[in-house]
């Protein structure tokens, strides 16, 4: 079982990786050429090290209930098949549809942005839960 502060770690890490993805998918539309991102190997969400990680006994212990285990990985999965899409788009050199992506309402950036709150709700439940166990063994400390 993972420490409170390794998980943290794990759910920080990943919330950098998808900000410097949206990093990599803005300049590949911003000078139209994908470079070594490829939108088959992007789609596949089990081949990067978060992927590789929820595959794992250990990621569906952590997060804890099932229900909210299945929404990480369906958010995710939708991240992934957003930045291909979006990396297919640049391939062919469709700039208008690829930058509509990126934009507040654009689908990778919605996809992105509910992975990295999802993420970052389970830091606060994860706080939250411990302090709430902290007060009740306190409480019964004072009786």
């Amino acid at each position: 079982m993972i420490t409170r502060d390794e998980w943290h770690a794990i759910i920080k890490k990943q919330i950098a990786i998808q900000e410097l993805w949206s990093l990599n998918l803005r300049d590949a539309v911003n000078n139209s050429r994908t470079g070594n991102l490829k939108p088959e190997q992007v789609s596949d969400d089990t081949a990067c090290s978060f992927g590789m990680w929820l595959a794992t006994d250990e990621a569906k212990n952590a997060i804890g209930l099932q229900e909210q285990f299945d929404n990480i990985v369906n958010l995710h999965k939708t991240f992934h098949t957003c930045a291909a899409d979006l990396l297919r788009l640049v391939s062919s050199n469709d700039a208008l549809n690829a930058s509509a992506m990126l934009e507040p309402t654009g689908m990778y950036t919605i996809a992105s942005t509910n992975l990295t709150d999802s993420l970052r709700s389970l830091i606060c439940e994860t706080t939250s839960n411990e302090v709430s166990a902290y007060t009740k063994r306190n409480d019964l400390d004072s009786l």
